[in-house]
């Protein structure tokens, strides 16, 4: 500033000149003061702006904290349904199991039943042959029996008169000897 004042220039061109100074020294003041401000709303704003960044990393953060723990709550609960189903199968796996069991074992008492119930048609027709073979049996002894009584009942008369012949022969064995006996003892006693 005093540079300019020890110049010749005149003394209006020198006001203007002192005037413009002023106004660019006061315009610079002001550019330098909103400079500043405008550095600390930098600085404030970087600031807020880096409170934000780490307050948005620390929520995002806590909230993948958070969706983790969901997430494997899901899981956990996940497995629960799972086991429960798996548990619900083999259930019903061991009933099916049990009712297969019970099924073979209908069938193998109907098979045992069905095998005692061949096994006595099969000696129910083994016994109706028995009996048939037993009656034809009789039947030819009955028939036997008959032929021979028949024929019996025919030899009863020629026997008898065989007999009747032999009784009148023993009978007359039996006079003729006793007359001659009784024809000795007379001859001894004469």
């Amino acid at each position: 500033m005093s540079s300019f004042q020890g110049s010749d220039a005149p003394p209006s061109l020198e006001a203007a000149n002192q005037a413009q100074i002023d106004d660019l020294v006061q315009r610079n003041r002001v550019l330098e003061h909103l400079n500043n401000k405008l550095n600390e709303k930098l600085s404030a704003e970087a600031n807020r702006s880096k409170e934000a960044v780490q307050d948005f990393q620390k929520r995002w953060h806590e909230k993948e904290l958070s969706l983790r723990e969901e997430c494997e709550d899901f899981l956990a609960y996940y497995r629960c349904v799972q086991l429960d189903t798996v548990s619900a199968l083999e259930s019903e796996r061991m009933n099916v199991l049990n009712e297969q069991k019970a099924l073979r074992e209908e069938k193998l008492l109907r098979l045992q039943r069905d095998f005692r119930i061949a096994m006595f048609d099969a000696k129910e027709r083994e016994l109706e042959e028995r009996v048939v073979e037993l009656q034809e049996e009789n039947e030819r002894m009955v028939s036997e029996r008959r032929e021979l009584a028949l024929a019996l009942q025919k030899k009863v008369p020629l026997i008898l008169a065989q007999l009747r012949t032999r009784d009148v022969e023993i009978n007359n064995t039996n006079l003729e000897r006793d007359l001659a006996e009784v024809g000795s003892s007379s001859v001894d006693s004469c």
